[in-house]
């Protein structure tokens, strides 16, 4: 399960700078704004959101099967 959880991150880390470095290879929405914001901040932004997220619930779990210490 950690290693399919690692792999899952991984590629949601690779996917900014894939899209930053081959502009063709990004889906097409990222062209578009959102209230006068590029949706490339937005996918970003809501990439980090995610990421805070996940580290948020690894040190729950980590901290329930250590015995809340």
């Amino acid at each position: 399960m950690r290693t399919i959880v690692a792999l899952i991150v991984i590629v949601l880390s690779v996917l900014p700078a894939l899209y930053a470095g081959w502009p063709g290879l990004a889906p097409g929405w990222f062209d578009s704004d959102w209230r006068g914001v590029p949706m490339t901040v937005v996918g970003n932004c809501d990439l980090m959101a995610g990421f805070v997220l996940l580290g948020a619930l690894c040190s729950a779990a980590a901290k329930a099967k250590s015995g809340g210490r």
